[in-house]
């Protein structure tokens, strides 16, 4: 926490189990000036994350699930310009599988998403299989659940367009290459659907209610940052990947603070997951 510029009140708001693994990013600033801290991962632990239990010690029956999209066909040799456009390619259609499959083993009651077409693909997935928990043995009856489109999930074509080889994204952030104006609109933006995402969870302490919302990486650091009760210039502070989820819990229901339980937790991708660190030779190869 004090890596980020965090203090004390945040101990027990970002969760970290024992024997959980988190992991941070350091990359040297010039001038001599501070490394800035990227946290990559946070609370990957032997257990599933979507795993029934408490946070923090405090038992808890509303839960947000952040479900990253998977890879898309998003680059120009596609010719389609703009994310809203670019379906799942083979690794995306895969990684959302992967998804489903983990969060079979907790009923979902809702699913917003992202109108565009790779969020709408990858919900449509999780869905469908939900759907078919009773024929698959993970439940003995068949669950049913809500599937809508969210437009403040939505997000410019710019944060899709590979601007930047990978070298150059771990150097600058991985926002580096967006213009502030469009992270100022995302930023608004993102206001709406987090609070989009509070009106769906009962506001009693009795109902369970599970919600998975599927969009890019892009607007799930911007609403990680609004439940933190960060300003914009800490989206840069965290990092998503295609297919990773996070979860955050709230024991105090939707009016109380949000418990980030995993961010960025991917082991369920295996090997079609993005490595922690892989080697930046011949970055122009990707």
């Amino acid at each position: 926490m004090l890596c980020l510029g965090l203090g004390v009140e945040y101990f027990r708001i970002l969760l970290q189990s024992n024997c959980g693994a988190s992991v941070l990013d350091f990359t040297p600033q010039a001038g001599g000036a501070p490394p800035s801290v990227c946290l990559n991962r946070l609370n990957q632990t032997p257990n599933s994350p979507v795993a029934a239990g408490s946070s923090a010690g405090r038992k808890t029956n509303k839960r947000v699930i952040l479900a990253c999209q998977g890879a898309t066909q998003s680059t120009p040799e596609f010719g389609l310009g703009g994310v809203g456009y670019a379906p799942l390619n083979m690794l995306g259609t895969i990684q959302s599988q992967k998804t489903a499959e983990l969060l079979l083993d907790l009923k979902v009651n809702g699913i917003l998403c992202s109108p565009q077409v790779a969020a709408v693909d990858t919900a449509t997935v999780i869905c469908e299989v939900q759907e078919a928990a009773d024929c698959l043995g993970a439940d003995c009856v068949p669950r049913y659940v809500e599937m809508k489109k969210l437009l403040e999930l939505e997000i410019d074509d710019a944060f899709q367009m590979k601007q930047k080889s990978y070298g150059a994204m771990v150097e600058s952030g991985w926002l580096g290459s967006m213009d502030y104006k469009k992270l100022e609109l995302l930023w608004t933006q993102s206001k709406e659907a987090w609070q989009a995402l509070l009106n769906e969870l009962p506001d009693d302490s009795t109902s369970d209610r599970v919600l998975v919302a599927v969009g890019h990486p892009a607007i799930h650091l911007a609403l990680i940052c609004r439940c933190l009760d960060l300003p914009m210039e800490y989206m840069s502070s965290f990092h998503l990947d295609d297919g990773s989820i996070s979860v955050i819990d709230f024991p105090d229901g939707p009016k109380g603070r949000g418990v980030v339980r995993c961010t960025n937790y991917t082991a369920h991708l295996g090997r079609w997951s993005i490595p922690i660190t892989r080697t930046t030779e011949n970055d122009e190869e990707f």
